[in-house]
C-alpha cells in the first residue's frame, strides 16, 4: 500500500489518459489497468496531481476512513479506511464533482484488488498449512523407523530445512532439577566441533546461553540471534 502521508509531484502525459470522459475529466488508463493496490493508488495520486490547482496529494490510512480537512485541503474517503487528500487552489466544489465518478471506479477497483489479495493470502496460508501437516506426518513416521537417535534427528533436521532456513540446529534435553542440558544433536556450519552429541552442559556455566534462555521462556521465538538476545535480555555477542 502507499505509505501514510506519501506525496507525489509527477506529471502525466496525454498518452497516459484514456479517451473516456466522466464528469468532464479523463480517467487515466493506468487506473483501469492497475493490477495491484499499490499500482492503483499510485495511479490515483498521479491522476489528481495532474489536475489544475491540485497539489500535495497523498493517500493515507485513518482510523475512521474520514477526517476533517484543513482549510484549502480536500479529503475524500476511498475504501478500507484510506483517504485521498490534496490541496486545492481552485473551485473545490467543482473539483469534487469532477472526481466523483472517477473515484467510484477507483473504489470498485480497490475493492476488487483487496479481494484478490485476500484470496491470494488464503491460498498461501492453505499451502503453508499443508506443508506443515506433511512435515508433522513425516516426523511422526520417524517414530516407527528403525533408526538410531542421531539418524532420526538428522532427518528431523532435514524436514525443518524444508520449512525454513535451518542450516544450523541444536537439540538438547534439559533437566531443570540437576541444572544440566544434554546435547542430543548438533550441526553448525561455522563451528562444527564446538559441541558433541552426548555432551553435558551445566546451566551455571552458560548464563548467557540463548538455548537456555529459550528453554526457560518456554515458547517458540523467531528472529536472528542478535534480535533474540535483545528480546530475552541477554548480553549481545561481540
Amino acid at each position: 500500500m502507499t505509505p501514510s502521508g506519501s506525496k507525489a509531484s509527477r506529471e502525466t502525459s496525454p498518452s497516459a489518459m484514456l479517451p473516456l470522459r466522466l464528469a468532464g475529466m479523463d480517467v487515466p488508463l493506468s487506473v483501469l489497468r492497475a493490477d495491484t493496490l499499490p499500482a492503483l493508488l499510485d495511479a490515483v495520486i498521479t491522476m489528481v496531481v495532474a489536475l489544475p490547482g491540485c497539489g500535495s496529494v497523498c493517500i493515507e490510512m485513518t482510523a475512521s476512513g474520514d477526517r476533517e480537512a484543513a482549510a484549502g485541503r480536500i479529503a475524500i474517503p476511498l475504501v478500507g479506511g484510506q483517504v485521498l487528500s490534496f490541496d486545492c487552489e481552485g473551485d473545490s466544489g467543482a473539483l469534487q464533482e469532477a472526481l466523483m465518478q472517477p473515484l467510484e471506479i477507483v473504489r470498485l477497483r480497490m475493492t476488487r484488488l483487496q479481494r484478490v489479495e485476500q484470496l491470494q493470502a488464503s491460498v498461501v496460508a492453505a499451502e503453508r498449512h499443508e506443508q506443515l501437516q506433511r512435515a508433522l506426518y513425516a516426523i511422526a513416521n520417524l517414530a516407527d523407523a528403525n533408526l538410531d537417535l542421531h539418524d532420526m534427528l538428522a532427518r528431523v533436521h532435514a524436514i525443518c530445512g524444508g520449512l525454513t532456513y535451518a542450516e544450523n540446529l541444536l537439540i538438547v534435553m534439559a533437566d531443570g532439577e540437576s541444572g544440566v542440558m544434554r546435547v542430543l544433536y548438533y550441526a553448525d556450519s561455522v563451528s562444527p566441533n564446538s559441541l558433541h552429541e552426548g555432551q553435558l552442559l551445566a546451566f551455571s556455566e552458560f548464563p548467557n546461553s540463548l538455548t537456555l534462555a529459550l528453554l526457560r521462556k518456554g515458547e517458540p521465538l523467531l528472529g536472528s540471534s542478535l534480535e533474540l538476545r535483545k528480546r530475552l535480555g541477554l548480553v549481545v555477542d561481540s
